[in-house]
C-alpha cells in the first residue's frame, strides 16, 4: 500500500497532474493500493475549498465592476455557485482515486495529548533558539501517524508512507521514522515492523525505485499524442465521460443531428516518461481544442452550428518508442472557453412549436422568445403537425 501525506497530494497536482497519472499506473502495474489518511483528505479539501472561496469572491468583485461599466448584472450565475459544493465534489474525486484510511478510534484525543506533551511527530521543542516559548502544534500529524500505523497493522502487505514532512523523521534516523515512532511501530507491529516504511523524499523516491525516469521526454511525444488510439481514447471520454454531460449542455438528438467531432492538441501542459519493466509509459497533461458541428433536423437547407471548447486530460500512453501500444485517459477537467454559433430561429418557422430549457447555465426565470437567437443547446423542441 502506498500512502500519501498532504504535501505529496499537493505535489502530484491532484487530480490532473502528469506525475499523479504515472503514480497511478505504476501502482497498478505493481499491484499496490493508493491510499490517503482521512486527515489528509480533510486537510486537502479544506485548502481547496478555501481557494475556491477566494476565487469566488474575486470573481464577484470583478463582475460587479463590469456590471457597473455595462449597466448589467453579470454575477447571477456565479452567486448561485457554492464553494461548499466544490469542496464536496473534490472529496468525491479523492475517493475515486484513493482508498481513504479511517482515523482510528481515540486518535483525536491521543493526538491532542501528544501535541501538549511535545511528542513526535508533533512539535518537540518547548523553547526556540531565542528562548521564546514555542507553540504546541502537530496534532494533525499525530492523527496521520496513528492512521498509517493502524493501516500497517490491519493489512497483510507492506505500507509505504510518502511524506517530505521532517517531523516524521528524527535526528540520526536517516531515511527511517523518528526513533520514537519506530519503537512504537516495533511494539504494535512486532515482527512485521519493517513492513512499514518511510519514504522521506516522497513521490520522486518512490518513482525512482519502481521505475526509471526517461529524461528528456521523447522528442516524438507530439506525434504519439496524435496517434489514432490516443484520439480514440480522448473522444471516447468526451462522448461517454463527464466532460460534455457536466460542462456542455445536452443537445437534443431528436432536433439536431451531429456532423462529427474534431479534436486538436492545443498545448502539452506537462509530461513525464518512465520505463517500467520492458515498457515505456508517458504521462502527459494535454489541453485539447474540440469542436462539434450540429444541424437542425427540421430544416430543409440547414446551416451547421458549431460548439467549440477547450478541456484538459491526463493521458497515459504506452509506447515502444515509435508506435503507441495502449492509451488511456486517467483524468479529465471540465470544459472551458465554450463558444458556439447560434442558429437562426425564425418566429414563423412551422417546425418550431415548443421550447423547454435544458441547460444548467440558463436562468429559470428567463422567458424564451422565438425571435431571439437562443443557444440551440438550451432548447428542446417537439415537432407537432402544423395545425396543432
Amino acid at each position: 500500500m502506498i500512502v500519501l501525506d498532504t504535501n505529496q497530494l499537493q505535489h502530484v497536482a491532484f487530480p490532473h497532474g502528469a506525475i499523479l497519472g504515472m503514480l497511478r499506473k505504476i501502482a497498478d502495474l505493481n499491484g499496490r493500493t493508493l491510499a490517503i489518511p482521512e486527515m489528509v483528505a480533510v486537510e486537502h479539501v479544506a485548502h481547496y475549498q478555501h481557494e475556491v472561496e477566494e476565487q469566488h469572491r474575486q470573481a464577484l468583485r470583478a463582475l460587479r465592476a463590469l456590471g457597473k461599466a455595462f449597466d448589467k448584472d453579470f454575477g447571477k450565475e456565479v452567486r448561485e455557485q457554492s464553494p461548499a459544493a466544490a469542496g464536496a465534489a473534490r472529496r468525491e474525486a479523492l475517493e475515486k482515486v484513493f482508498t481513504i484510511l479511517p482515523t482510528p478510534d481515540g486518535a483525536a484525543l491521543e493526538a491532542l495529548r501528544r501535541e501538549a506533551n511535545r511528542q513526535p511527530p508533533a512539535e518537540q521543542s518547548w523553547k526556540g533558539s531565542e528562548g521564546k516559548e514555542v507553540r504546541a502544534r502537530g496534532a494533525r500529524d499525530v492523527a496521520i501517524w496513528l492512521t498509517v500505523l493502524e493501516a500497517a497493522r490491519g493489512h497483510g502487505e507492506p505500507v509505504w508512507f510518502l511524506t517530505q514532512d521532517a517531523d516524521f523523521r528524527g535526528p540520526g534516523s536517516g531515511d527511517d521514522f523518528h526513533t520514537v515512532l519506530r519503537a512504537e511501530a516495533d511494539t504494535v507491529l512486532m515482527d512485521n515492523s519493517q513492513m512499514l516504511r518511510l519514504l522521506p523524499q516522497g513521490i520522486e523516491q518512490l518513482l525512482s525505485e519502481l521505475a526509471e525516469e526517461i529524461s528528456p521526454v521523447p522528442e516524438n511525444l507530439s506525434d504519439l499524442l496524435h496517434h489514432q488510439d490516443v484520439a480514440g481514447a480522448v473522444i471516447n471520454e468526451l462522448i461517454y465521460g463527464p466532460v460534455i454531460q457536466r460542462s456542455v449542455p445536452t443537445v437534443d438528438d431528436t432536433a439536431f443531428h451531429s456532423l462529427g467531432t474534431r479534436l486538436f492538441v492545443d498545448n502539452i501542459v506537462r509530461s513525464k516518461a518512465y520505463r517500467v519493466g520492458d515498457s515505456t509509459w508517458l504521462s502527459a497533461q494535454v489541453r485539447w481544442k474540440v469542436s462539434r458541428s450540429y444541424t437542425p433536423r427540421w430544416r430543409t437547407d440547414p446551416e451547421p452550428s458549431e460548439v467549440a471548447f477547450v478541456f484538459d486530460t491526463t493521458l497515459l500512453v504506452q509506447t515502444d518508442g515509435t508506435d503507441v501500444l495502449a492509451a488511456e485517459v486517467a483524468a479529465t477537467a471540465a470544459a472551458t472557453d465554450v463558444r458556439y454559433q447560434l442558429p437562426v430561429v425564425a418566429a414563423d418557422d412551422p417546425g418550431v412549436v415548443e421550447y423547454r430549457m435544458l441547460s444548467r447555465l440558463a436562468h429559470a426565470s428567463e422567458t424564451l422568445n422565438p425571435e431571439h437567437n437562443t443557444p440551440f443547446w438550451h432548447l428542446r423542441r417537439r415537432i407537432l403537425p402544423p395545425d396543432n
